[in-house]
């Protein structure tokens, strides 16, 4: 006698294509794995709509049909590469030279993507394909590691959503991520023109400012699905907590202006594998300022919002 097989989120695969025209799929045969230890967290619904009476004497909803299909997710991943930057920024140039230094730029429109999400089976699997797929919210999380696990990786997370899905057989092919994931030790902070060394962890965010709400149309030739989304205003945000040293944050905040000189945020593994975030009109808020820690080291959150970033990756991928 065998034992049950279930569903593990260990066996899960997720894989993506960039797709020419938004929500027509593209093929998956040379599709991509967005990273390692991937955790999808959908939240598919229905849109159901309640008929509660049709000349029936009775307090009991009569029945619900379909409605509104609306097929948001997260995706998280620990990052060995930035090529997901795409659905976020316009690629301005690819310069192929052994690395590809990849230049972005906030655009007007952005990519969208043809995904399969597999919960794999040897008989019973659930296999589920978006189309039509966009990046509305992606955050970059990190932390200091002091012993073994896996909390020193960096982690991407990504709010997304699709206009349609299909539930066809499962992609055949092998399909992975190669390199070792980005961990916290490769980050480095540059405030102001100076190297900030005592951080604890921190985020940074780009919001895409979209809603699902926005794109839906009383249209026929939609029917339960979306439009094309559109993105709106484009912001910047992120906190870095550290060890309070000196009043150089205090000092940055009491100036009440953008901070000046070179503020970037910066990922390097290596020369030909990093990702270069540089900010501009960044100001901070509110005061940097924490909680009395009576038995310890002070700390606090820097946070901040820019208005603009230029980001710019180097990698051994010659075309995102």
């Amino acid at each position: 006698m065998t034992s049950v097989e279930g569903l593990l989120g260990i066996r899960e695969r997720f894989i993506e294509a960039e797709e020419g025209t938004y929500g027509s799929a593209a093929s998956l045969a040379s599709a991509a794995v967005p990273g390692d230890d991937i955790i999808v967290t959908p939240g598919f619904t229905q849109g159901f709509q309640e008929i509660k009476n049709n000349g029936s004497d009775s307090r009991n909803i009569i029945s619900r049909v379909a409605g509104p299909l609306s097929l948001p997710y997260t995706l998280a991943y620990y990052p060995s590469n930035w090529r997901r930057l795409k659905y976020i920024f316009d690629i301005d140039s690819e310069v192929s030279s052994a690395p590809t230094t990849h230049t972005l730029s906030v655009g007007n429109s952005i990519k969208s993507y043809t995904a399969e999400y597999a919960l794999r089976h040897d008989t019973a699997p659930i296999i589920i394909k978006l189309t039509g797929n966009v990046v509305n919210k992606t955050t970059i999380n990190f932390q200091k590691s002091n012993g073994e696990g896996n909390d020193g990786f960096v982690q991407v997370i990504q709010e997304c959503f699709a206009q349609n899905y299909t539930t066809p057989s499962i992609e055949a092919g092998s399909f992975t991520v190669s390199g070792d994931p980005f961990q916290y030790r490769h980050f480095t902070w540059t405030l102001a023109g100076s190297t900030v060394v005592e951080v604890n962890n921190g985020a940074i965010t780009f919001d895409q400012g979209m809603a699902i709400a926005d794109s839906r149309y009383a249209s026929s030739s939609l029917g339960r699905t979306i439009g094309s989304p559109i993105p709106q205003t484009f912001r910047i945000t992120g906190r870095l907590n550290v060890n309070l040293l000196d009043t150089t944050f205090i000092d940055i905040w009491e100036l009440a202006t953008a901070v000046s000189s070179t503020n970037t945020l910066v990922f390097e593994q290596s020369g030909s594998n990093k990702i270069t975030f540089t900010l501009t009109g960044m100001t901070i808020n509110p005061v940097p300022l924490s909680e009395t820690n009576i038995d310890g080291i002070d700390t606090a959150d820097f946070i901040f919002e820019a208005t603009g970033v230029v980001p710019v990756a180097l990698d051994a991928i010659a075309n995102w």
